[in-house]
């Protein structure tokens, strides 16, 4: 079984030192990394916005999870269909 997994390992370590020695991948990075904080901080300001709105009687009806973290993490998976294969991209044309 080790013998079928080394070439495997082989290539994933190759790939992995490239990706990590490009400017590209760090810049990747840095730009999905502020867009998500972009994404959370704009569902943060609506949840604050509709919770300041809201009298207290009604407050036990808006969870933190509805308005924040399900946006959130949609956004997210959203930038990262984008995100995959811009990074794959490259490694998929060389070879």
């Amino acid at each position: 079984m080790k013998n079928f997994l080394r070439p495997m390992i082989a290539i994933v370590q190759k790939e992995l030192r490239v990706s990590m020695w490009s400017f590209s991948t760090y810049l990747i990075f840095a730009i999905f990394s502020m867009a998500t904080g972009l994404f959370f901080f704009a569902d943060l300001i609506d949840w604050n916005a509709i919770t300041s709105r809201l009298q207290d009687a009604s407050l036990s009806q808006i969870s933190f999870s509805q308005f924040v973290a399900i946006p959130f993490f949609m956004n997210t998976c959203l930038a990262l269909i984008l995100l995959i294969p811009l990074m794959t991209a490259r490694s998929l044309s060389e070879e």
